[in-house]
Parts: C-alpha cells; structure tokens; sequence
C-alpha cells in the first residue's frame, strides 16, 4: 500500500504531479476536489441504498421466489470509482499544498 501520501517527508517537485495537473490553478484544484468529494458521497449513498435493496431481495428471494434474487446490484464497481476518486484526492491536495493554494 502506498502511504506516500500520509507520510510524506520529503518536499514535493515538479516531477510528482502530471503536467496537465501542473498547468491547474488553484480554483481550478478547489473545483475539481469539491466535484469529486461530491460525487464520493453520491455514490456512497447508492452503494448504502444498493446494500437495503440487496438485503430485502436476499430475505425476499429466499424466503418468497428466487427472480427477486436477479435485482441484487453488485457494489465493485462503485468502490472502484471511490478509491479511484480518492486517489485523485491526494493528488490534488498535494497539488494545492505544492502551489501554496
């Protein structure tokens, strides 16, 4: 696991960041990382909506019929997208201390 983001000791450079991240300004950095908080919460909210739903399909199906099994939505891709909009987090938080923002 990569705590380079956590633990970071050294100071960042130029290298650290892509260069069209580079050319980013500080509210460009603010916007982007309040869409992504803000899509994070979204999609959480589905995946604990997705989670009720599952349940009640599950005590459904098992008890009821089995078609009411096919409506259990899997949650893999959704926590993808987090950690991948996380990992974008770090990278804009970095890039905001590096340019003093």
């Amino acid at each position: 696991m990569d705590t380079t983001s956590l633990n970071r000791e050294r100071n960042l450079r130029h290298d650290d960041f892509a260069s069209e991240d580079l050319t980013r300004s500080c509210e460009m950095i603010e916007v982007e990382s309040k869409e992504n908080a803000r899509v994070i919460v979204r999609i959480q909210d589905d995946i604990l909506a997705n989670r009720e739903r599952n349940q009640a399909a599950l005590y459904f199906g098992s008890v009821i019929f089995l078609p009411a099994l096919v409506a259990v939505k899997p949650e893999i891709d959704e926590r993808e997208l987090i950690s991948a909009l996380q990992k974008r987090q770090d990278v804009l938080s970095n890039l905001a201390k590096f340019n003093k923002c």
